[in-house]
């Protein structure tokens, strides 16, 4: 992934991408205090816009910022790298190259290599362990939920790709 490629959707002729991703920031955080920070539990963004764009990474620094703003209102920070995660551009997760630790993560397709559909939530130590204090439930399910095949194949792929 090329860290200067970017989105230039809406980006005004007479700014810099820097300026163009501070913009974009000013932006959530305005209809976060529009709306209330105490209304706003999650921000959920596709690390690369892949599911109607083709591939497109962020401006550099934008999620760096919307981290920032995330951790000032106590927002849970959700990148979905369901299509850009599991070393698909060059690091183990996307959001590595912009050096943010989000709070809950979805991946799928990378996991399971292409050869069996499976998808996970990874979560940071706080949330497990505030749900491992209460019920000690993650309540969820799918069609094909613990297929050893498929748990077979997404173990295949992690050992195969090197930890970040």
């Amino acid at each position: 992934m090329s860290r200067h490629a970017s989105s230039t959707r809406g980006r005004r002729t007479d700014e810099t991408a820097q300026q163009y991703g501070e913009r974009l920031v000013r932006e959530v955080s305005g209809k976060i205090d529009e709306l209330g920070p105490e209304t706003v539990i999650t921000f959920v963004a596709e690390t690369v816009g892949g599911a109607t764009s083709g591939a497109i990474p962020p401006v550099e620094g934008y999620f760096t910022g919307i981290r920032e703003l995330c951790d000032r209102h106590g927002i849970l920070l959700i990148p979905d790298e369901v299509m850009c995660g599991m070393g698909r551009t060059g690091t183990l997760h996307a959001c590595e190259q912009e050096g943010i630790a989000p709070d809950l993560m979805a991946i799928a397709k990378g996991l399971g290599g292409g050869y069996a559909p499976i998808g996970a939530v990874l979560v940071r130590t706080e949330i497990f362990d505030a749900l491992k204090a209460g019920s000690g439930l993650f309540q969820h399910g799918h069609t094909y939920m613990g297929h050893p095949l498929t748990c077979a194949a997404a173990l295949a792929v992690q050992q195969v790709i090197p930890p970040a």
